[in-house]
């Protein structure tokens, strides 16, 4: 196997850019010795990282995930994420980034798989089977670069090969071994959430959706999660309501409009009610965590785009 193609990555890059191909595979290596810092940033896209050496933090969702060798991670659409470094940065490894679109396009294998790694967000790699994940991501890329008519089905079982190795390293890792399998329409409900969280907010409305009853929906959610369908719900409120005070400087009245509270006092309730503190208490604290550690924070960060697509 010849050597693949670096994407050098240094603190004005990401991992992925945004190109409009669906899916994307990058071997990475840092531009220089020094500590890394990747600002945040948030797709529709499933973006897998496998790191070959490193140290640092991958933070997804808020919370951080210790980088090491041989480890992977999943990132799921919707999710914020960036990377930090510990000292000098000593990154090498494989980024495969997948549109959320294109899985339902080539068919529910592919769906099936990507679905099955949903609880996951990071897992160790034996070396045996690291070996075999970079041939994968080498053969794949080969395929991506010199892409014709007829590639899309050679493309599909690369990422089918793929997509089974991290699903059985997955299964057989300490890191996953909590993940449950559940029924589809518990993710289906997820997804919609994600989707429409700001503008739905009753739970018989996204039952109906997807052909159930709340009865039915709340049954499946428990088993899937212990938790019902209005606390998942309002837990991804909080989680966005977390995103935006974390990461921008708008208001807490702005960020309670755009969640769909008719009045800041709802939303600080709300907040209050799920995080067992208030919206300015939350800022209050990240801010003090970010003095303590020197965390990055882009100037020019904006999630607003992302938010409103």
């Amino acid at each position: 196997m010849h050597k693949p193609n670096a994407t050098l990555i240094s603190n004005c890059h990401h991992l992925h850019h945004e190109q409009p191909d669906p899916v994307q595979v990058a071997y990475f290596l840092t531009e220089s010795r020094e500590q890394l810092t990747l600002p945040v940033r948030k797709n529709n896209r499933f973006v897998i990282t496998r790191f070959i050496k490193g140290s640092g933090n991958l933070t997804i969702d808020l919370s951080p995930y210790p980088i090491q060798p041989d480890t992977l991670f999943i990132i799921h659409p919707h999710s914020d994420f960036s990377l930090d470094t510990a000292g000098e940065a000593d990154l090498e490894g494989w980024s495969l980034s997948i549109q959320e679109d294109y899985l339902h396009q080539a068919g529910s294998n592919l769906l099936e798989l990507i679905f099955g790694l949903r609880n996951v967000s990071g897992f160790s790699v034996p070396k045996d089977n690291g070996e075999k994940l970079d041939q994968l991501f080498y053969f794949l890329q080969a395929e991506l670069q010199v892409r014709s008519a007829g590639s899309d089905p050679v493309i599909n079982a690369y990422l089918t090969l793929l997509l089974s190795e991290f699903t059985k390293l997955s299964a057989d890792d300490i890191t996953a071994a909590d993940r449950n399998l559940h029924d589809p329409r518990y993710d289906e409900f997820l997804d919609l959430v994600n989707k429409e969280f700001r503008e739905i907010r009753d739970v018989e409305t996204y039952a109906a959706r997807i052909h159930l009853s709340s009865k039915q929906l709340n049954r499946i959610c428990k088993e899937a999660s212990g938790r019902t369908p209005s606390q998942l719900l309002d837990m991804r409120i909080h989680l966005e309501a977390s995103r935006l005070l974390h990461y921008t400087n708008r208001s807490v009245k702005e960020i309670s409009y755009d969640l769909g509270f008719g009045e800041p006092s709802y939303f600080i309730k709300f907040y209050r009610r799920i995080g067992k503190q208030t919206p300015h208490q939350y800022r209050q604290l990240m801010s003090e965590k970010e003095h303590e550690t020197q965390a990055y924070r882009s100037p020019d960060l904006n999630l607003l785009p992302y938010y409103h697509n």
